[in-house]
């Protein structure tokens, strides 16, 4: 018999870091994402089989416009897993990423598993943001369940990876760390924490 999951991720972030991108290309991988902006919050399913067990993933991707923060504050209780996505050529955009982290952590107590999604990695020349400095954030925050990962939604790169240890996470947060030097195949660019 097959087991049957059901799971909310909440995406928060900057206006343009790609949550709704990441969104598209999770549930259409082979299409590349053309997106408007959200204007509150968008609510999408998609099945993923892991194993033997179908996962019902429900997004509810949020608008990055600043004065919905306060309302978006409120899902944080309901979400099995929040992703905060910011995009990796924008200082601004990081420094939103851990605002939504701090935030997380003050309304839920450090108890929801967050992940941190660094995207537009195929925008190398433009980088401001470094996955060594992600990587420091996740090493010294004192989130209980923090995750990061690099995709780009543009390329697809990393995102079938980064889509599957999230909802892995989710279900199961571990504190184990997971380097992008040691194994490479099974980490997948991710940091787990």
């Amino acid at each position: 018999m097959q087991q049957k999951v059901k799971l909310s991720l909440l995406l928060l972030g900057s206006k343009g870091c790609g949550k709704s991108s990441l969104v598209q290309r999770w549930i259409s991988p082979l299409n590349i994402p053309r997106c408007t902006e959200t204007l509150a919050i968008d609510v999408v399913s998609n099945l993923l089989r892991i194993g033997g067990t179908y996962n019902m993933v429900r997004f509810w991707d949020t608008t990055g416009a600043d004065h919905y923060d306060d309302l978006l504050e409120r899902y944080i209780y309901n979400a099995d897993c929040c992703v905060v996505v910011f995009d990796v050529t924008n200082v601004e955009s990081w420094e939103k990423a851990k605002y939504w982290v701090e935030t997380i952590k003050k309304t839920n107590g450090k108890k929801v598993p967050v992940c941190l999604v660094s995207n537009k990695i195929d925008m190398e020349s433009k980088r401001k943001i470094h996955k060594a400095d992600v990587m420091d954030y996740v090493r010294t925050s004192d989130m209980k369940c923090l995750m990061c990962s690099e995709t780009s939604a543009i390329t697809g790169e990393n995102m079938k990876a980064t889509y599957r240890l999230i909802v892995t996470f989710c279900k199961k947060p571990v504190r184990e760390v997971w380097t992008y030097d040691q194994t490479p195949s099974s980490a997948s660019g991710c940091l787990i924490v």
